[in-house]
């Protein structure tokens, strides 16, 4: 998932931006999501600091008309987020050389005005971002629901198990940091495509977990605890093995 971040202080040029942005998105049905739109700085970085963003995609203005300008603004997302595609909106011709200077790295410059270009170029930003979600096969897990294709950071998968519901006997549940996901498949099939990821451990026939990511476990109630609060359990038969996986993982 690629979440999204806009923050220009005119109305009618954040919500153009985000109308072009939804509506790609929708079309072509990508894993991102407009997460955040603004034309307070202050609010932007008090979202960032309340919300782990990983590899966020910014459209930030320069002139925010506040004590803050989207260069100071760009400098702190990138503190927070070393994985950020930032693009700079402006009416100013060498906007591109204040970046620079400031070593923000961003990816496009859009300059206001010209509404075919503006458009041009939030497209292309967005196929910049779809390039990134998809390059590397080893560090993202790439599922499909119903026509649109996710693609989960391994460091963000905490376990994958069977569905509760009978009539879902085809389907797996995975659980992430943030949320889950339901897909058809089985977790047989999915030991075997993760074969080789030394993380990923089956243990029996109905978990897959992540075993980097494990907390702690309890060997009374066999649950299996998670940062977050998270948590599932295991069966009686399958807790030796558990505690083998955690005693390894630590040498």
């Amino acid at each position: 998932m690629v979440d999204i971040f806009i923050c220009e202080d005119e109305a009618v040029i954040r919500e153009g931006i985000k109308k072009i942005l939804i509506d790609y998105i929708f079309i072509e049905e990508l894993d991102m999501r407009v997460r955040f739109s603004t034309g307070n700085p202050h609010e932007m970085l008090a979202y960032i600091n309340s919300n782990k963003i990983v590899g966020g995609l910014f459209f930030l203005d320069i002139d925010l008309k506040t004590d803050i300008d989207g260069i100071e603004l760009a400098e702190q997302i990138r503190k927070r987020d070393k994985r950020a595609m930032i693009t700079m909106v402006t009416s100013v011709d060498d906007a591109m050389s204040l970046t620079f200077k400031h070593h923000i790295e961003a990816v496009d410059v859009i300059t206001k005005g010209d509404e075919g270009a503006v458009t041009a170029s939030v497209l292309k930003c967005i196929e910049l971002a779809k390039e990134r979600l998809y390059e590397d096969k080893n560090t993202r897990f790439k599922f499909r629901i119903n026509n649109k294709i996710v693609a989960e950071r391994h460091e963000d998968i905490l376990y994958f198990t069977k569905s509760n519901e009978k009539e879902k006997k085809n389907k797996v549940v995975l659980i992430t940091k943030t949320g889950s996901f339901e897909f058809k498949g089985s977790l047989k099939n999915l030991a075997l495509e993760l074969e080789g990821l030394e993380t990923f451990v089956a243990v029996g026939g109905s978990h897959i977990f992540n075993i980097a990511l494990i907390q702690s476990f309890d060997i009374e109630t066999r649950y299996v605890y998670f940062e977050g609060g998270l948590e599932t359990d295991i069966a009686k038969s399958q807790v030796k093995k558990m505690l083998k996986l955690l005693a390894n993982r630590t040498k």
